[in-house]
């Protein structure tokens, strides 16, 4: 439940969620455990990126030019901007 949040965070502030996956729980755990006793968030903080899906950062960037490009140019253009950004982009991801 704590990823959840934690991912609903980083949604809400313009960050791409973290996917743990499952062959990974057990460094996860590990991580943890060495972190609750060392208080060093260096070690987690690596790994939690390695976690990352570029791709996702990459449509996240995207996104993010073409909703500044629509709010400077409200409109048809503009909201032809925003369907561009979010449509394709989310299919092709979406079929690999």
């Amino acid at each position: 439940m704590g990823r959840f949040v934690v991912n609903g965070f980083l949604l809400r502030h313009g960050y791409p969620a973290i996917n743990l996956p499952a062959a990974k729980q057990i460094d996860f755990n590990r991580l943890m455990l060495d972190f609750y006793d060392s208080g060093d968030q260096g070690p987690m903080n690596a790994f939690l990126r390695s976690c990352l899906d570029e791709r996702v950062i990459t449509i996240m960037k995207e996104c993010r030019a073409t909703v500044a490009l629509y709010q400077n140019h409200r409109g048809v253009a503009g909201h032809r901007l925003w369907r561009r950004c979010r449509s394709p982009h989310l299919r092709n991801y979406a079929d690999e």
